[in-house]
């Protein structure tokens, strides 16, 4: 399967993409998902079933008015032997970030990356954060010239996980060095419980299991329909739990 994803801001959004190789193959790719935002920015998705034959030179065709040609050229990654490799790396409570840096003009691009783990995945390495959490809590970026935090821009379109971002680069210079944290992310895990529970409503329950680990405790239940329960839980949650940051220079 090849998968496309594409941002627009101020311009019109399409219903198809059509990738054209070297030998002058078509591959048309439809549109199945789009989001749009209140200032006339959007993102989407396009699919294809199967592989593309494209390699070196390729054409993408925006089907607009008037239709848009964008020539690129494709080649292939070069292989490493470890995540360190790619970029700055640091490991906090078992868990490896390692971040691979770009500059596209003024701007700086990081992709972050992880190597497989087992048990669960990184959905969010705190670029969104955890709802409701203090907004501190989220991935900052500090100038290492003047202290102060950079605007992140969130690259739209990209799936799960929140890996990938820009920020401005204030100084182009060799000597010019920024501070990356990650207080926190969010994370999930393969894990399931099969808990039995009355069918009645009860005001206090004491039912407690674990959870990848963590305990949950099943505080009560309520009926909303006939055929309908209401659970309530209690997950633990304890500001006091927060893990050391991981820092990335």
């Amino acid at each position: 399967m090849t998968y496309i994803t594409m941002a627009g801001k101020e311009t019109p959004q399409f219903d198809e993409v059509t990738v054209v190789n070297a030998q002058g193959t078509e591959y048309n790719l439809s549109r199945s998902f789009a989001l749009w935002g209140s200032s006339g920015d959007w993102t989407a998705s396009f699919w294809h079933k199967g592989k593309l034959d494209v390699k070196g030179n390729i054409k993408i065709v925006l089907h607009q008015e008037p239709t848009i040609g964008v020539s690129a050229h494709l080649e292939k990654a070069e292989s490493c032997s470890s995540y360190a490799e790619l970029g700055k790396t640091a490991t906090a409570n078992g868990v490896t970030i390692t971040a691979i840096t770009d500059r596209i003009e003024e701007k700086a691009r990081v992709s972050l990356v992880s190597p497989p783990m087992e048990g669960f995945s990184i959905s969010d390495y705190g670029i969104d954060g955890v709802h409701m959490h203090d907004e501190n809590h989220k991935l900052h970026v500090i100038d290492g010239t003047s202290g102060e935090r950079v605007k992140i821009e969130r690259i739209p379109g990209v799936s799960a996980p929140a890996s990938d971002f820009y920020f401005t680069l204030r100084e182009i210079k060799e000597d010019a060095h920024y501070t990356l944290t990650l207080p926190e992310i969010s994370v999930t895990y393969r894990d399931e419980v099969s808990v039995k529970l009355p069918t009645v409503a009860q005001e206090h329950m004491d039912k407690t299991f674990q959870l990848a680990g963590f305990p949950v405790t099943v505080t009560k239940t309520g009926k909303v329909a006939p055929n309908s329960l209401r659970v309530y839980m209690d997950l633990h949650y304890s500001e006091q739990a927060l893990l050391p940051s991981i820092f990335l220079i």
